[in-house]
C-alpha cells in the first residue's frame, strides 16, 4: 500500500508543478510552499494507513469469526515484527517522497514551467 501511496503522489507532484511555481510567482515563500507539501505527504500517508489497518482488522476478524473460530483456530490481529517492518517502510517512502517534493519545489519557476 506504500508504493500504490507513492506512486500516486509521484503522478500528483509531477502535475502540481506548475502550482508550486504559480505559488511562487504570487509571493508564498518556497518554505510555507514546501511545508504544504510535506503535510500532504504526511496527511496521504496517515489516511492510507488509517484505511489499511481498518480493511486488515475486518478481514481477519471476518475470517476469525467465520472460519477459523468454529476449528477452534484463529488468525493474530497484529505482530511485532510486521508492526516494525511496516513503520520502516513507510517511513524511507516518506522521505523519499519529501526529497522528491523539496527538489520539485525549490526548482519550481512559472517563467520556465508550461501548463
Amino acid at each position: 500500500m506504500a508504493l500504490t501511496s507513492a506512486g500516486i503522489f509521484s503522478v500528483a507532484l509531477e502535475k502540481r508543478e506548475f502550482e508550486y511555481g504559480l505559488f511562487h510567482a504570487i509571493g508564498i515563500s518556497k518554505r510555507r510552499i514546501l511545508l504544504k507539501g510535506i503535510a500532504e505527504v504526511l496527511i496521504l500517508t496517515l489516511t492510507s494507513t488509517i484505511i489499511g489497518v481498518a480493511v486488515v482488522l475486518i478481514t481477519i476478524a471476518s475470517i476469525n469469526e467465520l472460519v477459523l473460530f468454529e476449528r477452534g483456530q484463529e488468525l493474530y490481529y497484529y505482530s511485532d515484527m510486521a508492526i516494525i517492518s511496516y513503520i520502516t517502510c513507510q517511513a524511507v517512502i516518506v522521505a523519499i517522497l519529501v526529497m522528491m517534493q523539496i527538489r520539485r519545489i525549490l526548482k519550481s519557476n512559472v517563467v520556465e514551467i508550461r501548463g
